[in-house]
């Protein structure tokens, strides 16, 4: 992870928040969280912070959604064809 980056960081009352590392330690990050409360930091282990879009305004379809109900039975079936 580089400094400045948008990250998703764990967090206890909202699961995971949207903020950019300002701060990088020995044991984890801090990140400045981009939601609300906008400007608060927070203190996050590495294994606690993953990597967001960086392009807020992207208008292109996510084609990897529809992987997410893949399951084992279509790739089977999909192989006997």
């Amino acid at each position: 992870m580089d400094d400045g980056k948008k990250v998703w960081v764990t967090h206890a009352l909202d699961g995971y928040k949207l903020g950019r590392i300002i701060d990088i330690g020995a044991d984890g990050v801090t990140v400045e969280l981009l939601e609300r409360p906008a400007g608060q930091k927070l203190s996050a282990p590495f294994d606690s912070t993953f990597p967001a879009d960086e392009y807020d305004d992207k208008d292109v379809d996510d084609n990897c959604k529809h992987l997410m109900h893949l399951t084992i039975q279509p790739l089977i079936w999909s192989k006997t064809m």
